[in-house]
């Protein structure tokens, strides 16, 4: 049997918008993810949490997960929208071309917007790395729930001032350390493929335990799983497992 495509690397540059020092990183996804495997992935490699909403801005159209499409109604708005999860990389490098971007928004309420710019593939990374992998970037992700760009403006203001009156309690709130230019490349790699292995590792777990039924995943309703949110949007941990590629199945409770 022929072996699949390897799947080609696909170069983006992603920056936070409104945010000084400017927070960026460079990264190559495989082409044949969709959008719901390159938010998990985004969610990661810039820092956040996957605790709140998100959604995408390519050209003149929307796309998200259906949950939050379901959110937007049945009107003019909606119809704007595509699936996540019906959405490649592919597709998207093929309808903007080299040197397109287009937006990714984070938590509607802080507001946070991510430019991703389609770039030419770094000659230094032609040896065909393992994919996903970031190559490059700076400084550290805000913390959540933190107010956006102005909030964390302010964040990073009291932090710097001893005799700030709120200074004592934004410590506290932020566990007492953040470095705004704190940024480790090679851990960052290192634990994503750390964590790659554990989900693959509890997929392998389930099938050995006779879980899957018919290729559909079915996992133990007490099972310790790590949150997802890129298919549900909400976190779902006794019905949601990871596959190895970053996509989400809806296991059977």
């Amino acid at each position: 049997m022929a072996k699949p495509p390897r799947p080609k690397a696909v170069a983006l540059r992603v920056e936070l918008l409104e945010v000084a020092p400017l927070i960026w990183r460079r990264v190559l996804v495989p082409d044949h993810w969709t959008f719901a495997s390159l938010h998990h992935y985004l969610q990661w490699v810039m820092g956040w949490t996957q605790s709140h909403a998100h959604e995408f801005e390519i050209g003149d159209g929307l796309v998200a997960p259906d949950w939050w499409i379901q959110e937007a109604g049945s009107g003019e708005e909606s119809a704007r929208y595509r699936d996540d999860r019906r959405v490649s990389v592919a597709a998207v490098v093929s309808q903007l071309g080299l040197r397109g971007d287009f937006l990714y928004r984070y938590d509607m309420g802080d507001g946070w917007e991510h430019r991703i710019v389609i770039e030419s593939r770094p000659a230094s990374t032609l040896s065909n790395p393992r994919l996903p992998v970031c190559i490059a970037g700076e400084h550290a992700c805000p913390p959540e729930d933190v107010g956006g760009p102005h909030g964390y403006a302010m964040f990073l203001e009291i932090l710097a001032d001893r005799d700030h009156e709120q200074h004592e309690d934004t410590m506290r709130w932020i566990g007492g350390v953040f470095d705004p230019k704190g940024f480790d490349l090679n851990r960052l790699n290192r634990d994503w493929k750390g964590a790659s292995r554990k989900r693959r590792g509890n997929l392998g777990a389930a099938q050995r335990a006779g879980a899957v039924r018919s290729g559909v995943p079915r996992v133990p309703r007490h099972a310790a799983l790590p949150r997802c949110y890129c298919m549900t949007g909400k976190a779902n941990l006794a019905a949601s497992i990871c596959h190895p590629a970053g996509d989400c199945v809806r296991g059977q409770p």
